[in-house]
């Protein structure tokens, strides 16, 4: 029996997807995104998960797509190739529809549709080392998987243009200059660091920080007037929660706070 492509643990609310294809340096072939959707359709059934990270096996985050598959087949339409790409889109990036914060791990080499992979998460912790690239273009392929909509709103327009034109590597610690990292750190610390920011999104109030990050996702979307109804209401339902009793409380006392989600 071969071993899983997609290892999944949780552990103190922190569910952890990691791309388990060391030989290949974890492409992202239609076999590991088939697991890949599926893992994270376990982890949309835990409400005890409430932070979702996800990482690469080996010495890689992802080498990106499998390039002998990006050959069309003969006699296929356009049309056909097209809803063919959308359905890897929908199974590469089905994390998106979670309602809990993500974070990408970088562990080491994120290229071409594996560093869409990462910008595609809310949060991103990188190793010093790590090799970041959107080489699409040096390929003659126009970028995919959301890399358009993704990398402006991280970096500016200008940036995205240069990064994707020219489809350069760079350092994890550069795409931590360049705003397209929130933090690099050194490799023997990835683990850690990405931990202590999982757990500390994981012992949140889980439905503010739900409700924010539909805000947040929103945001590029709507106009400031949207943007306030939309606060408005959330705290409105927040205000008859548990946890921002707890939250007052714990604030009064001096203390940590205790939230349950409820």
């Amino acid at each position: 029996m071969s071993e899983p492509k997609v290892l999944l643990a949780r552990e103190d609310g922190v569910a952890t997807l990691t791309l388990n294809s060391p030989a290949d340096r974890n492409a992202l072939s239609a076999e590991l995104v088939g697991e890949l959707a599926r893992a994270v359709d376990e982890v949309r059934g835990d409400e005890q998960t409430r932070v979702l990270v996800i990482t690469g096996s080996g010495k890689a985050f992802s080498s990106g797509g499998d390039i002998k598959s990006m050959m069309p087949p003969q006699g296929v339409s356009l049309e056909a190739m097209k809803e063919a790409i959308k359905e890897y889109y929908r199974k590469t990036l089905s994390f998106l529809e979670l309602p809990i914060p993500t974070i990408a791990a970088i562990n080491g080499h994120a290229i071409g549709a594996g560093c869409t992979l990462t910008l595609a998460c809310d949060m991103r912790v990188a190793s010093r080392q790590a090799k970041l690239g959107l080489g699409f273009v040096r390929l003659g392929l126009h970028p995919g998987m959301g890399t358009t909509y993704f990398l402006p709103r991280l970096v500016g327009t200008a940036r995205a243009y240069e990064l994707l034109l020219t489809g350069d590597v760079i350092s994890g610690e550069e795409a931590e200059r360049l705003g397209l990292v929130n933090r690099a750190v050194e490799p023997e610390e990835l683990e850690a660091a990405t931990r202590e920011l999982a757990l500390k999104v994981a012992r949140g109030p889980a439905i503010a920080i739900r409700m924010l990050k539909t805000a947040l996702r929103q945001s590029p979307l709507v106009d400031l007037a949207a943007a306030l109804d939309y606060e408005a209401a959330a705290q409105a339902f927040c205000s008859q929660t548990e946890d921002l009793r707890e939250g007052i409380k714990a604030f009064l006392e001096k203390r940590d706070p205790q939230f349950r989600g409820r």
